[in-house]
């Protein structure tokens, strides 16, 4: 019975929910044993040993309420919304990497030495798509194992983003993604690097201090029960002094127990700190066999491409060279030359057509994304500012079925309101198709539909994204804003679209889950959440109070039963002016002051009293995690 409780407590440690179901079944299978056991009075022997092994046991489990409790504090809902975005490496890609001849080094480097790896690269030349695929690969893990020898490892990842909320371009959010992972893997340490958090009931925010203590301290263990590989993405899409970010990561790489692989765009201060090293890689110039391998088969193995090569050989052949030498290693260049030649055969292009939109088409990125804008017809121009100003705007990726409300605003300024119409459920894939045609027609193909999460709801299992960051900065150009602004209209607010969309999708997600179907709680608080930020944001920077969405939040909040202790994270917040207040939203409190003050006194003080409360910090959901 004792190594049923020792199995009980291992269990207890982790939190996987794989882990969760066999600690059910071992609690099951435990509670059985019990009963079939004959306990005879005057046993003592068997009682102590009893007795032992359920306090283990006891307190085993209180540590693990503990760690979960840190865990949820460090937590927040983008922590893994970057890495999911980024596209899986194209078959056969990256090979050379491991390979032991190659000048990148970088399997020596794994196996052998500490220190940071900096991997540099151009805009679009595929640096997240590598570092994506070096932490999933199991060279990368077997590698590791000959550097941490008797010991464990683990693999921990962050990635930047700059077109991302707070958080994923910060370094509280570096650090709170870190050490999750790292507490996950190996609880045991909690106690010695954030002793006042484990005892705490109540986990408040994790500050700036106390986030860079704890990763100091773990840096400084002599005797840390794993060794850790970090993989930091996007050096450069860090919101803040570069300078700082690579002092700690030099300080936290002299540790004996650390290693890190960081990339980033070849910006000065990169150059400088990592530049003069040996262990080092530059991924523009290791991809031309990549690309090669990319362009034979999305292009010249096509039926229409192998029918001109029938004919003509050496053209379709320097054509392929052509490609490659304008590429200058820019991935992303080449997949967007691609999409353009396969639209050409479809047209039934011949050689020198389709070696014309060769030459026509810039080897800059942005002069790409600035002809690629000039070629949408001038009847979508208002509907792809929009567009693009409501996707800046999001800092993240939105449902598809957002742009269909946003098609419904052109209409009816107030559509989400008390007249709204959800579509039916049984239309839907016809309408999702239909808004993938019609963002193609107006973006081309600076925009992309991601892959279907088909663990997320209907309603947000599609999502549009940017194709890569460099579209997002090129669109924030004084110039290109200038011009989007203009073509989408002085009128148009895309904070105040996306707030109006997020009610929309809440009010069909119930409509959709109305017939006995269960609505999903979690995705309803992150719409609402989604309706509140961007209504925040509204009084911030445009000056103007969202009161009829707001309003009428606050009433499907009473029809869905939603609880705002759950959405808020603390007890003492109990409804929906509650968390309005603390969240700061002063113009819309200023207008329903004036209101209560007259009508209920009492509700009036209650919401200055919220106000002498803590401030939340309104944490979105934008990757829609149920």
């Amino acid at each position: 019975m004792g190594s049923r409780f020792s199995d009980l407590a291992r269990l207890t440690e982790r939190t996987s929910s794989e882990n969760r179901v066999a600690l059910e079944t071992a609690v099951t299978k435990l509670i059985l044993e019990i009963q079939a056991k004959t306990w005879k009075i005057g046993d003592d022997d068997t009682f102590t040993s009893f007795a032992k092994d359920l306090n283990v046991f006891i307190t085993r489990t209180q540590n693990s309420e503990r760690t979960v409790r840190v865990l949820k504090a460090l937590h927040f809902k983008q922590l893994k919304e970057r890495q999911s975005e980024i596209r899986e490496a194209h078959t056969h890609t990256f090979e050379w990497v491991f390979d032991h001849h190659s000048t990148s080094n970088f399997s020596s480097w794994l196996q052998s030495e500490n220190g940071i790896y900096w991997i540099e690269g151009k805009p679009g030349s595929g640096k997240s798509t590598l570092m994506k695929f070096l932490i999933s690969n199991q060279k990368t893990a077997r590698l590791l194992q000959r550097w941490s020898g008797a010991k464990e490892f683990i693999i921990v990842n962050h990635f930047f983003w700059s077109a991302g909320t707070k958080l994923q371009k910060s370094l509280n959010g570096l650090f709170r993604s870190l050490l999750f992972q790292i507490f996950s893997y190996c609880p045991e340490i909690i106690l010695d690097v954030a002793p006042d958090r484990w005892g705490a009931e109540f986990q408040e925010e994790w500050g700036w201090a106390e986030l860079l203590s704890a990763f100091e301290k773990i840096a400084s263990l002599e005797h840390l029960p794993s060794k850790l590989c970090l993989f930091i993405d996007g050096l450069d899409e860090y919101d803040g002094d570069h300078m700082k970010l690579i002092e700690i990561l030099r300080t936290t790489a002299k540790s004996a127990n650390i290693k890190i692989c960081a990339s980033s765009r070849p910006w000065y201060d990169f150059i400088d700190a990592f530049g003069h090293q040996r262990w080092k890689l530059c991924v523009q110039d290791l991809t031309a066999n990549d690309i090669l391998l990319y362009i034979k088969e999305n292009l010249e193995q096509g039926p229409r491409f192998q029918k001109l090569k029938r004919r003509d050989r050496l053209a379709t052949t320097e054509l392929v060279e052509e490609i490659l030498t304008k590429s200058c290693g820019v991935f992303l260049w080449v997949y967007l030359v691609v999409r353009s030649l396969l639209r050409g055969l479809r047209n039934s292009d011949r050689i020198p057509n389709l070696r014309q939109r060769l030459y026509e088409l810039p080897s800059e990125l942005e002069k790409y994304f600035e002809l690629m804008l000039d070629s949408i017809e001038n009847v979508y121009r208002q509907t792809t500012a929009r567009i693009f100003k409501v996707m800046i705007a999001a800092q993240g990726t939105v449902p598809l079925l957002a742009f269909h409300f946003l098609d419904q605003e052109e209409h009816d300024a107030k559509y989400a309101l008390s007249n709204f119409i959800a579509i039916p459920l049984t239309q839907f894939d016809s309408l999702r198709d239909e808004k993938k045609r019609q963002l193609h027609a107006n973006c081309r193909d600076l925009l992309w539909v991601t892959p279907p999460d088909q663990n997320a709801e209907i309603i947000v299992r599609d999502r549009v994204g940017f194709l890569h960051r460099t579209v997002m900065d090129f669109l924030q150009t004084k110039h290109m804003d200038t011009l989007l602004s203009d073509r989408a209209g002085e009128n148009f607010r895309p904070i105040a679209s996306l707030s109006m969309m997020h009610l929309a999708m809440l009010k069909t997600h119930a409509k959709w889950t109305s017939g006995g179907r269960k609505y999903n709680r979690q995705l309803c608080y992150s719409f609402v959440l989604g309706v509140i930020s961007y209504a925040h944001q509204s009084e911030e920077e445009d000056g103007v109070a969202e009161v009829p969405v707001l309003d009428e939040l606050q009433l499907w909040s009473r029809v869905l039963s939603l609880e705002w202790q759950n959405i808020s994270g603390t007890h003492d917040c109990n409804s929906f002016l509650d968390y309005i207040v603390r969240a700061g939203l002063q113009l819309y409190i200023s207008n329903r002051l004036r209101m209560l003050s007259s009508e209920d006194p009492l509700i009036a003080s209650t919401l200055l009293r919220q106000a002498l409360r803590a401030r939340f910090t309104i944490e979105q959901d934008l990757n829609f995690t149920s």
